[in-house]
């Protein structure tokens, strides 16, 4: 008799039963009319709260699949562990398929730079003022948005994931630099630069984006060097 191979067991931590439990909980959220006619309502809900809404909605999309395709590939495992070498099952054709796919997109990913540049220019481009009313108008074209700045957080923490910590200094620096600029335009603004919205509008998003940009460059670029400095220190006290 074959003795079977053990069985693989995936335990959930309590971190990826977060991450599925906010992802769920943003996507309850955004499908709610009240809550998104009131952040559109302002030019500063609009595009700091509800933006920042569908960038972690991309950035725990991928968290919340990796937590459910490891478990899925745990349970075809344990399946597959139960059949003959030769034998042709469905779990085994999706195994392999996955794997091609898998193998694709690290051909694909070889090259980080590229999709932070695709998300720079998705980004710019709904930022554009006739773009960005024409999307305020139409329906249609506003769920297109929503779903690029869901596709932006998901391609910026793929970039931070492969890049590292010089990502995370270029997109800390890059933020609090196009906030300043972009707050001093809007806080400045005598005109409307956004149609749909109220000059004072376009002034109360600039403070916005003005006291953000202060707040990440006095509080969180500290924090995050610090952080960083400590990760590199430990190491090297443990050795001596």
């Amino acid at each position: 008799m074959t003795s079977r191979p053990p069985r693989l067991q995936f335990r959930t931590p309590l971190k990826s039963c977060f991450y599925i439990f906010a992802l769920g909980g943003l996507i309850v959220i955004s499908f709610q009319d009240t809550v998104l006619f009131t952040l559109e309502s302002d030019l500063g809900n609009h595009m700091i709260l509800e933006h920042t809404l569908f960038f972690l909605m991309g950035y725990l999309g991928i968290k919340t699949s990796e937590t459910i395709l490891k478990i899925i590939c745990a349970s075809i495992k344990n399946d597959l562990g139960d059949y003959h070498a030769n034998d042709t099952s469905w779990q085994r054709n999706l195994m392999k398929h996955w794997t091609r796919i898998v193998r694709y997109l690290f051909m694909i990913n070889r090259i980080p730079y590229i999709p932070l540049i695709f998300a720079i220019i998705l980004l710019t481009f709904w930022h554009v003022p006739k773009v960005f009313d024409y999307a305020v108008f139409d329906s249609q074209v506003h769920i297109l948005q929503h779903l690029s700045f869901i596709l932006i957080g998901m391609l910026l923490f793929l970039c931070t994931r492969q890049l590292g910590e010089s990502l995370t200094l270029f997109l800390l620096v890059t933020s609090v630099g196009m906030m300043i600029l972009s707050g001093l335009v809007l806080a400045l603004a005598n005109a409307r630069i956004y149609v749909p919205y109220t000059i004072s509008s376009h002034n109360v998003a600039g403070d916005y984006m003005l006291a953000i940009s202060i707040a990440i460059a006095v509080i969180c670029f500290p924090v995050y060097l610090i952080r960083r400095t400590l990760v590199h220190i430990r190491p090297i006290t443990k050795q001596s």
